[in-house]
């Protein structure tokens, strides 16, 4: 099932189904059929799965679930249709961070639009306090800086070192997302700083392959062909 999965053969998926499969059948990092559909994009995959009974919450180890995988992925489609599923759109991984938090972070505005069309918190943060909005000013993602500004995100949240999306957009010198940030700034007041900042860095989850034993940060396959999972 993981295997047809990953690369989409819906129908071996269907005749596995048919056969009897497991569809919450996970490997040892906590990883289903429907994650795996979710990470590779294959919707009519994760449509079948879906169909099947298979649980949209389901979660690896580090509580990535389905929805926050597309969302890291950028898969809006496959996203769409786990929402319509009734996939809970606050769903936090280990680390704090939700689907909107890594949509914003990769800079998928199709996905951070659908997220808040779904309600997404714009100020849910990360575990150190940075929130969408910050993370994607930091990565240069005007875009999405414009989105979450529109849809009404604090533009003077402040995280645990102190700073503020204005510090992070300065830091890394793009000034068209300083404007913007600046544009929505109460004019009184006076949050941004001249700390040194550090910049949060994207996680890469090595994990080892459960069928050849390397490690990788790949999410689709590793070099023997198993599928090798964050």
């Amino acid at each position: 099932m993981h295997f047809a999965s990953v690369t989409g053969h819906s129908d071996v998926v269907s005749l596995l189904i048919s056969n009897g499969a497991n569809v919450e059948a996970a490997t040892n990092s906590g990883v289903t059929a429907l994650y795996i559909a979710s990470v590779t994009g294959h919707s009519d995959v994760l449509s079948l799965l879906i169909s099947s009974g298979a649980n949209v919450e389901a979660a690896a180890n580090d509580g990535c679930t389905p929805l926050y995988i597309a969302s890291t992925e950028g898969h809006s489609d496959v996203a769409s249709l786990l929402l319509s599923n009734r996939a809970n759109v606050e769903a936090a991984a280990n680390d704090g961070c939700t689907p909107l938090y890594v949509a914003s972070q990769n800079g998928h505005s199709d996905v951070v639009s659908l997220l808040i069309s779904n309600g997404a918190n714009l100020e849910a943060a990360q575990k150190d306090g940075c929130t969408p909005l910050y993370v994607a000013s930091q990565n240069g993602h005007s875009d999405v800086v414009s989105l979450l500004i529109s849809n009404g995100a604090n533009v003077e949240a402040v995280n645990k070192f102190g700073h503020t999306a204005v510090d992070a957009a300065t830091h890394f010198g793009y000034s068209d997302i300083i404007s913007m940030l600046k544009g929505s700034v109460d004019p009184t007041s006076n949050t941004t700083n001249e700390l040194a900042m550090v910049k949060v860095k994207k996680t890469k989850r090595v994990k080892k392959c459960e069928f050849c034993g390397k490690e990788s940060t790949s999410m689709l396959k590793c070099a023997c062909l198993a599928v090798a999972y964050w």
